[in-house]
């Protein structure tokens, strides 16, 4: 079986947490059962000791003989964070991570850096869950067979849909060429046009980025409730198509109501917002039990390359437990650039490691929508509405712009690196 599905938990199932239960309960559980796995994680990733305030709890993680072991108190040395209880009961049950609660202003760094805070979400992880952080060489890209899978390989919407789903399950990422046409494209790009000469700094419908002439809008959200021939693409049997690749039950979403699709356009020269990003997952704010793997599709109006913006990704790294933000250290990880042609199509999975290389002689408009796995009948109830999905979606440009993890001027060419 095909499968990219990688939940093990319940939405339904969490519950508050207060400090003192995650201190005196939760964590020595956890501890006994993946003690070891946590403390060869934080070896591994070279993790320091951390040190966690909430409410009127103070104590320590910190690996000892192998093993990761709690203390009371704090640790001289190491990274120290300050959390807010609720924020602390999110991370304990992976609905959020330290690294996105530090950008959310629910915790504090009071000593140490981001990198020390990124290398702990991983170790966190396996602590949680008893997934080992990976180390060099662990992941290997095969075919079912065994044989080795070419991290460059394309396909073509004609060839074996088995084939083309166990690439993504392995790879994490698929490039399938010419699925729609040079003039279709176009169709969509004309009313990209007409969707960014309407959008407004603050209408929350669009997210912006700053050049040397100035601010626009560097995504359009909900863009397919703004153009007619988007909707007809998203309906196409070729886009169809895409969602046969795994057996698992994917749902695209209401094409005319909900913010299922945005349209964007990646200029020359952005100082600030967001446009071009580091390595990245898209569950690195959180949930991947409970909501991985979706896919995200991209749908290429004009050819990206590397002078123009294209998207980076590292083969397998949706099977790895590393950071979900701007890789600490070499995982062994192929870091494979996708160079598209008008009218291609990326499929990444959510828990794919993946970036935006800033574009340097062309811009670049790219189409991205979402496959997601159809939700557990007993989290139903636990679904944010429309409205609700889309005030988070317009406002993440806010908390975003706050991380300088993610912020291109804090970069320092390092994160776009395919080295």
């Amino acid at each position: 079986m095909v499968s990219i599905d990688a939940r093990t938990r319940l939405k339904s199932q969490t519950r508050a947490l207060p400090a003192e239960t995650v201190r005196r309960e939760v964590l020595p559980a956890l501890l006994d059962e993946h003690g070891e796995v946590a403390g060869r994680g934080a070896e591994t990733i070279g993790a320091p000791p951390l040190t966690i305030s909430a409410a009127d709890e103070h104590f320590v993680l910190v690996c000892a003989s192998g093993r990761m072991v709690l203390l009371d108190g704090s640790h001289e040395s190491g990274i120290a964070v300050k959390v807010d209880e609720d924020a602390l009961s999110d991370v304990i049950q992976d609905l959020s991570t330290l690294s996105w609660c530090r950008m959310f202003s629910r915790l504090s760094v009071q000593r140490g850096n981001s990198d020390d805070l990124a290398r702990w979400d991983p170790v966190l992880r396996a602590l949680r869950d008893g997934v080992p952080v990976s180390e060099p060489g662990t992941i290997k890209l095969a075919w079912p067979d065994g044989t080795p899978l070419d991290p460059q390989r394309s396909f073509v919407l004609e060839d074996d849909p088995a084939l083309m789903g166990a690439f993504l399950q392995e790879a994490g990422y698929l490039h399938v060429r010419g699925v729609f046409t040079p003039e279709e494209m176009d169709a969509v790009s004309a009313e990209l046009d007409q969707a960014i000469a309407g959008a407004e700094r603050d209408d929350r419908e669009s997210w912006w980025a700053r050049t040397d002439e100035g601010w626009y809008p560097a995504r359009i959200l909900g863009f397919n409730r703004k153009s007619p021939a988007l909707r007809a693409l998203l309906r196409s049997h070729r886009f169809q198509q895409l969602k046969n690749l795994v057996d698992d039950d994917l749902v695209q979403g209401d094409i005319d109501n909900e913010n299922m699709a945005s349209g964007l356009l990646k200029k020359i020269g952005v100082q600030e917002g967001i446009s071009d990003v580091r390595w990245h997952t898209d569950c690195s704010p959180g949930g991947h039990t409970f909501e991985c793997a979706g896919l995200n599709v991209g749908i290429q109006l004009t050819a990206a390359d590397v002078d123009t913006g294209e998207l980076g990704v590292m083969a397998g790294s949706n099977r790895a437990n590393i950071p979900g933000i701007a890789p600490v250290m070499d995982f062994g990880l192929t870091r494979q650039p996708m160079t598209t042609a008008k009218g291609d199509v990326t499929i990444h999975c959510t828990c794919t490691m993946h970036m935006s290389r800033p574009p340097v002689r062309g811009e670049r408009r790219v189409v991205y929508t979402s496959l997601s796995l159809g939700p557990f009948p007993e989290d139903m109830s636990s679904l944010p509405p429309e409205t609700t999905r889309r005030a988070r979606q317009a406002s993440l440009q806010d908390v975003v712009g706050r991380g300088a993890d993610l912020k291109r001027k804090s970069a320092g060419g390092q994160g776009y690196s395919f080295d």
